[in-house]
């Protein structure tokens, strides 16, 4: 049955009955029978009722739809003896007619041109201007729509077996993170295609890890879409000094971040010292944590001389980056530096603060964190004597 289509003609009273003349774009159609029986059955060619006082009369002729196209005509025309006696000749037969529209879907979009970075592999720096044209064809009947945004991939995240961070499951199905403005896209219909070209000024950090998307609506079928994924080089926007610490295992295993799932930032939790004591009789480390960032960073250690009051560079004892938990392609940095060592016979301590310097290259950094430092001293003990006394229940005691 999907592939046919039945028309009825009716006409009401008249005698005698009347004959019924079916015609499809000028040519006479006769009633078409279907091979399947029981289709046949569900599909009179005719017939006649009684609506009141009046007859009606109808018949029916079936056409495959694979030969219908927009524009078509179908003509039916309607007479008998009485009106062909008409001295009309538009009242000797009696006319009713349809004009086909068939509405089809649009073809699947496919983004035909974009701006490709210099190693071809959609990785773009920060800051730069995207251009990308999509095109569906043909455009379906009526045309359909095409529109951009941005959507998170669907993937499922797990943290890496040899990752010493805390271990976070997380589930991210696809999902619309924005719709693009109207504003920086352009539309055009051309030759029974759909075009569409969007031009963003400006890709942000927030943009990386996501899927650029065109898609196509209709009023016939489901929405259909091509996507490319995008990845934007960016530096750290943060950096934390947490410590002292006893081990650079507690340092490796301890750090605490929660996670924003629906803006992929990572934010250290009391990570954020700006004075912190140091025990010159134990090992003393200091950690640095950077926010995400991709493909590059790089951190440097600073420390203030008490001696010559100037910034010196300290060479870190590790630095490692880690995969964030929560989002694919965004990693954090750590570095790690030894402050007093008990293995060795040391020196003074030099430092009275400890500055972190992070950035996406080396010698252009971005964001810094500062710690004071003291020497941790413990308090000397106060000698109290007491005498014993014994004073009346009303009686005001002062001490001095």
């Amino acid at each position: 049955m999907q592939n046919y289509l039945r028309l009825i003609c009716e006409s009401r009273g008249g005698v005698p009955p009347p004959t019924f003349e079916w015609f499809h774009n000028g040519i006479s159609v006769k009633p078409e029978r279907v091979d399947d029986t029981e289709e046949q059955d569900e599909m009179p060619s005719g017939g006649q009722s009684k609506t009141g006082s009046k007859e009606v009369h109808s018949v029916s002729v079936i056409l495959l739809r694979d030969k219908l196209q927009t524009g078509d005509r179908i003509v039916c025309l309607v007479s008998n003896k009485a009106t062909l006696r008409s001295k009309l000749l538009s009242h000797q037969k009696l006319r009713s007619e349809l004009i086909v529209v068939i509405h089809s879907p649009p073809g699947d979009p496919e983004i035909i041109d974009w701006s490709r970075s210099s190693d071809h592999e959609n990785i773009f720096v920060e800051g730069a201007q995207f251009e990308a044209t999509c095109r569906a064809d043909p455009a379906g009947n009526p045309p359909g729509e095409l529109f951009w945004r941005w959507e998170r991939p669907r993937q499922s995240l797990e943290p890496s077996v040899n990752s010493r961070l805390p271990k976070v499951n997380l589930d991210i199905v696809a999902q619309i993170v924005s719709t693009i403005p109207s504003e920086y896209v352009v539309h055009q219909y051309s030759e029974g295609k759909l075009l569409s070209k969007v031009r963003i000024p400006l890709l942000k950090s927030e943009y990386h890890g996501l899927d650029l998307v065109c898609a196509v609506k209709h009023q016939v079928g489901p929405e259909k879409s091509a996507r490319i994924p995008i990845l934007v080089k960016y530096g750290p926007e943060s950096v934390y000094i947490h410590g002292p610490e006893e081990t650079t295992d507690i340092l490796k295993q301890i750090p605490k971040f929660g996670t924003n799932t629906t803006s992929f930032e990572v934010k250290p939790l009391g990570l954020h010292n700006r004075l912190a004591y140091v025990y010159l009789d134990r090992p003393q480390y200091l950690f640095c944590m950077t926010g995400t960032y991709y493909d590059q960073a790089v951190i440097q250690w600073l420390g203030l001389s008490n001696h010559s009051g100037e910034w010196r560079e300290i060479q870190p004892l590790e630095t490692f980056s880690r995969r964030t938990a929560n989002a694919s392609n965004r990693f954090i940095m750590f570095s790690v530096i030894k402050l007093v060592s008990t293995n060795v016979e040391r020196p003074a301590f030099e430092w009275v603060g400890i500055k972190c310097k992070a950035g996406q290259i080396p010698g252009h950094f971005t964001v810094e964190n500062h710690t004071v430092l003291r020497i941790y001293a413990p308090h000397a003990w106060t000698n109290f004597v007491v005498y014993a006394h014994l004073f009346d229940q009303s009686a005001r005691i002062d001490l001095e």
